[in-house]
């Protein structure tokens, strides 16, 4: 089967114009039609996830489907015996997902379910429950209880098993079936291969309708209706107990010579009671063979048309092989008129055989009526009893697709109703479920499950010891001592158990999922925020430039690697580039650096990273620090909160050339803290400065500064830069200051404020000062009024002539 893609982006523009439309003009057809189209794109992706991905870890090595890939977001979401982890598609990584351990993880748990498998299966073949029908929203008593609420496997994984288990034992159950005989009649095959047939050819038309209206169905409704159908057919099991225990004890007809004799059955209506005879002993001879070969062919031969047809449809579970080549690329539309045309083909095949059938076995009864030949065992005549019969066959065939479960209880109840003994009911009813298992099982080997064929092989055995063992010797007891009446007890106890499984499921489910996950009808499958995000995935195109594309990120939305590196440049060049950039368009996940590895920017955006912190992980109160020696270019993680602190060991070392650093100074640690190091503040921007290694000529590094204003860490004069030694005594930047620590003045330059004695020179006599500060540049101020006086000035004021 091909696998459904997609690669139009108008499909997509077509079908959210009808949806528009639909939610317009209230369209009911076209919300139908959006919601079918959207649901089964979504559902052959969940499928391709389920073969095409794959888990790193060879203990947990089986992905349990496509909607874990957000278990990282939720605590406890994977369950026991799984692991989140990094799942692999054909392309490369594609984020984490939920990992089981294998079918066969030698567990103490797997054993033990495994074992009680076994007669579960064997018993429950018995009253033709012993199965399962492998459906994404069903489960049975197998299935929920056991391998998905005890073992944790995802009910892909667990349909697996179940088919194999199904038709391994459904196989050798048959075989048995085959050469067991009627307890009251040891010349005749248990099966009733004409009713048998009449149920074939009911089964795959309805079955099919069944599993497409539980594809678009929530769990709840339908886990309601089984539920309910279960609780329905509780009582009926236990009335046909009692009424068949009861026949069984009356019955005393021999079966042989119940019918009218062959001498007195003629009576004109054939003359030759010769070729009467033949005719009558011809029948007789057919109702003796262990194989009839017509009613066989023509049940096997309905399935095999019907199947062939059913294959050709692109459903929920499948993609047509068979569709109009428009382009290379382009594949069969879920939506396509291909599928309308194949119901049509499908209704009328199953018209035509069924058709035939009826008019030939019609005319068969009427001959067996002229012969007076076993009047009571009339399946064909008159229609209304066929129309019963294949009635009951398409009543099966449905509530197997739609419950996913009760096929062979069903068929056991109605074969009962129609005159079968219990035993030869529960023989036909093996025979029709077998047609249900093949159908089943057709459907898991052309899926691609990506089972291995030894695990197939270990369930098939399963299923196979059970039948063995348990089946077999069931069958043995059932005719030894005729209490054919207790296969209706045993379907009893297997609807209770079906029952509990159902409860135990919904529990599990609510626990892992939430109780939407069984509302909702798109969490069947995912959350219902992704629908039109899967949707578009499923056509491989760009989410920003709508080309189609095979690059996807962890979240499985599609992106041109070209679009994701010019939507990081603009940031990037912009030096506005953040961790919360990297960060899918669509849904918002995170995603690595490393997309970006095989592209010209990557090593732009590690230097940018590590420059600003912008580091994924990275806590706040952390930052990137260089190491300052000069033989060595790490770069490693400091604690912010840590600069409170002089020196703290476990921040404060390179891990490379293990030197000691100052956290708050960020220089190599020598012997004293750097706070003993302050020497003052720089009398330019007043930011504290740290004398080096003894020098008194310091300079100021602030971002105010920046590197251009020189002072004496003694005076704090503002110096200039030729005056790195000559300010100091022996010319030795080492020494003391030629001026030293002098007293400031005590009335501050009017033009800078500044109380330096060694910037501003007050002149007492004449009431004035003379300021050499950068701001006043060797100017000239009257102290009384502030006056900037020019050089050489007569100044006079009434401040300056009253003192």
């Amino acid at each position: 089967m091909q696998t459904l893609n997609g690669s139009n982006l108008n499909r997509f523009y077509y079908f959210q114009l009808i949806f528009q439309l639909s939610n317009k003009h209230n369209s009911l057809t076209a919300q139908f039609t959006i919601q079918f189209c959207l649901q089964q794109t979504q559902y052959q992706l969940f499928l391709d996830s389920m073969t095409s991905n794959v888990c790193g870890s060879s203990q947990y090595s089986l992905f349990q489907g496509a909607n874990t890939l957000k278990c990282l977001n939720i605590k406890d979401f994977c369950g026991s015996y799984s692991q989140c982890l990094q799942v692999n598609d054909q392309i490369g990584a594609m984020g984490y997902g939920c990992c089981r351990e294998d079918y066969l993880y030698p567990r103490a748990a797997n054993i033990i379910v495994y074992i009680l498998i076994i007669p579960i299966i064997g018993i429950g073949s018995l009253g033709a429950l012993g199965g399962r029908i492998v459906n994404q929203a069903l489960g049975g008593v197998v299935k929920r209880p056991f391998l998905e609420a005890v073992l944790n496997f995802n009910s892909g994984l667990s349909g697996n098993i179940t088919a194999c288990l199904m038709f391994g034992a459904q196989l050798v159950n048959q075989i048995i079936i085959t050469f067991q005989k009627h307890p009251y009649h040891p010349q005749r095959p248990a099966v009733n291969y004409e009713v048998g047939m009449i149920y074939a050819l009911a089964i795959p038309l309805s079955m099919q309708f069944g599993q497409e209206l539980a594809s678009y169905m929530p769990l709840l409704p339908v886990l309601t209706i089984q539920m309910m159908f279960f609780i329905v057919i509780l009582p009926i099991c236990l009335l046909y107990a009692k009424r068949q225990e009861v026949v069984e004890q009356e019955l005393e007809e021999d079966y042989t010579d119940s019918h009218i004799s062959m001498t007195t059955a003629f009576k004109g209506s054939i003359q030759d009671e010769a070729q009467a005879a033949l005719v009558y002993k011809q029948f007789l001879d057919e109702s003796h063979q262990i194989l009839p070969l017509l009613p066989i062919l023509i049940a096997i031969g309905s399935f095999a048309a019907n199947e062939a047809v059913i294959l050709s449809r692109t459903t929920l579970y499948q993609t047509s092989p068979y569709y109009p080549k428009r382009s290379s690329n382009q594949k069969l539309d879920p939506c396509d008129p291909w599928n309308f045309y194949m119901m049509i083909v499908l209704f009328a095949v199953n018209i035509f055989i069924t058709g035939l059938t009826l008019l030939y076995f019609r005319y068969k009864e009427q001959i067996k009526d002229n012969v007076r030949y076993k009047l009571k065992e009339r399946y064909f005549t008159p229609t209304r009893r066929f129309f019963k019969i294949y009635g009951a066959g398409c009543a099966t065939g449905f509530i197997a697709g739609f419950l996913g479960m009760a096929a062979g209880l069903t068929m056991f109840v109605t074969m009962v109703q129609f005159g079968l003994v219990a035993a030869s009911a529960g023989a036909t009813a093996n025979y029709g479920y077998f047609i249900v298992c093949l159908q089943v099982f057709v459907s898991f080997m052309v899926s691609d499950s990506g089972m291995p064929i030894g695990d197939q092989f270990f369930f098939y055995g399963i299923g196979i010891l059970g039948v063995l063992i348990f089946t077999n010797l069931g069958y043995y007891y059932i005719n030894k001592y005729k209490i054919g009446h207790i296969l209706f007890y045993i379907d009893f106890a297997i609807v209770v158990l079906n029952i509990a499984g159902n409860i135990a499921w919904g529990v599990e489910q609510n626990h892992r999922q939430g109780f939407n996950s069984i509302v909702d009808i798109n969490q069947s499958f995912y959350y219902q925020q992704y629908l039109l995000s899967f949707f578009r995935i499923s056509m491989n195109q760009c989410l920003i430039c709508f080309e189609d594309t095979e690059f996807s990120l962890n979240c499985q939305h599609y992106y041109c690697l070209k679009c994701l590196v010019n939507m990081i440049q603009v940031k990037l060049k912009a030096l506005q580039l953040t961790s919360d950039d990297y960060k899918c368009p669509e849904c918002k996940f995170k995603f690595s650096v490393e997309v970006f590895k095989n592209t010209e920017i990557y090593n732009d955006l590690i230097e940018y990273s590590l420059k600003h912190n912008c580091i994924e992980n990275l806590n706040d109160d952390e930052m990137i620090v260089d190491c300052g020696h000069d033989d060595c270019n790490n770069k490693f993680i400091v604690s912010k909160n840590a600069s409170k602190y002089c020196f703290h060991l476990e921040y404060s070392r390179c891990p490379v050339c293990k030197q000691i650093y100052c956290l708050n100074c960020r220089k190599p640690y020598e012997s004293k803290c750097c706070q003993q190091a302050i020497t003052g503040k720089c009398p330019r921007c007043k930011i504290k400065v740290f004398k080096e290694e003894g020098c008194n000529f310091l300079k100021c590094q602030s971002q105010y500064c920046k590197g251009q204003v020189y002072f004496c860490g003694i005076c704090f004069l503002i110096l200039k830069k030729e005056d790195h030694y000559s300010h100091f005594i022996d010319n030795n930047p080492y020494n003391a200051c030629r001026i030293g620590k002098i007293k400031p003045n005590k009335q501050k330059c009017p033009g800078c404020l500044t109380l330096n004695p060694l910037q501003c020179q007050i002149i007492e006599n004449l009431n004035q000062c003379y300021c050499k500060s950068n701001v006043c540049k060797e100017s000239l101020y009257c102290l009384s009024c502030s006056k900037k006086i020019q050089k050489n000035e007569a100044h006079e004021c009434k401040q300056c002539s009253i003192m």
